[in-house]
């Protein structure tokens, strides 16, 4: 939950099946953390079962498909 800025900027985060075992409070946090580091037209990879637009409104949701 440390800071991320001395990481730099993304075009691609993955972070599947990471956020069910933290808070919600945790939750909010560590994806403002990471919609900060993501670069304009980036994508966010989570998993399945992740359902991040109850925390941040920062992520567009996409569906992709095989």
């Amino acid at each position: 939950m440390d800071s991320l800025t001395n990481l730099g900027t993304f075009d691609l985060i993955l972070c599947r099946n990471v956020l069910i075992y933290f808070t919600d409070d945790c939750k909010r946090t560590l994806l403002d953390k990471l919609a900060n580091q993501l670069l304009e037209g980036g994508l966010y990879f989570a998993g399945a079962s992740e359902a991040i637009s109850r925390f941040s409104n920062r992520f567009h949701q996409r569906e992709f498909k095989k």
